[in-house]
């Protein structure tokens, strides 16, 4: 470890603190450990004005120098830690558990989040910014594309959110996003497997929407609300082929005849 130039000390490293003259003066060469300086006779003029600093000089022994994190009980530095460190923290809000959920892959947990926190790059959002001349939904060519026209008063997204909702036996009923999503929070809130697989379908549902839009208008793709039921439809299958020893019960069974999965779930 380097006397000078590693941050061995709670001051920080040694050559911020010293000047060229000083480090010369000192007679510890610029390429020293610390047990070199420590050990040479040459290093009294820096050893005796680090002693006179409120922070006392660190005890040293024969073992090899090493660093560590001192911000984690651990000791060993990890990124997570270093993030929990940095990061600005505030009160967990009451939608958090439902987006970041492990039911759900990172994609459709992220593109939730840009959702609640009106990150989205909607028409709407850019034609504020003064990015782009109009702002219709392309599905309907109607209302601007808003969030809450995109998820789901849109009657091209509301389409598709109630096929979804009846796969699940669910009375739905479309408002403000916000709204919807503190309704699925609280309705689908535990582990068991028509939860886990109504919270996939939601994320998936409101991904395959936001994919759709993007095809007609960057790709020119033409709006076939069939093939987004047909795409969602395969989404919720396959992830409902990840689950094991489904509890057989006669609602686990409607839900698979509703969305036609594979009985193996049961197995």
């Amino acid at each position: 470890m380097s006397f000078w130039f590693d941050p061995w000390h709670d001051n920080g490293p040694l050559n911020r603190l010293f000047s060229n003259q000083e480090i010369y003066r000192s007679g510890i060469p610029r390429v020293a450990s610390v047990a070199d300086a420590f050990s040479s006779p040459l290093g009294w003029y820096v050893i005796n004005i680090m002693a006179n600093w409120w922070e006392p000089l660190p005890e040293f022994n024969q073992q090899a120098d090493c660093f560590q994190w001192i911000r984690h009980p651990s000791g060993h530095f990890s990124t997570a830690s270093a993030w929990e460190l940095l990061r600005p923290k505030g009160n967990a809000v009451p939608w958090s558990s439902f987006v970041w959920n492990s039911s759900m892959p990172p994609r459709y947990q992220t593109h939730l989040w840009l959702i609640t926190r009106n990150r989205l790059l909607t028409q709407v959002l850019l034609f504020s910014y003064a990015r782009i001349p109009a702002a219709l939904c392309p599905f309907c060519l109607c209302r601007p594309d808003s969030v809450d026209h995109l998820f789901f008063a849109c009657q091209t997204s509301g389409n598709l959110a109630s096929f979804w909702a009846a796969k699940f036996n669910i009375f739905w009923r479309n408002k403000p996003w916000r709204e919807n999503l503190d309704w699925a929070s609280k309705r689908f809130s535990d582990r068991s497997f028509y939860h886990s697989l109504a919270r996939f379908g939601f994320g998936a549902l409101c991904y395959i929407i936001w994919k759709e839009r993007n095809n007609i208008i960057f790709r020119n793709q033409t709006l076939f609300l069939p093939a987004m039921k047909m795409h969602l439809q395969k989404a919720i299958k396959d992830k409902a082929s990840t689950f094991k020893r489904v509890q057989d019960t006669p609602k686990n069974r409607r839900l698979q005849q509703s969305w036609d999965l594979s009985p193996s779930i049961f197995h």
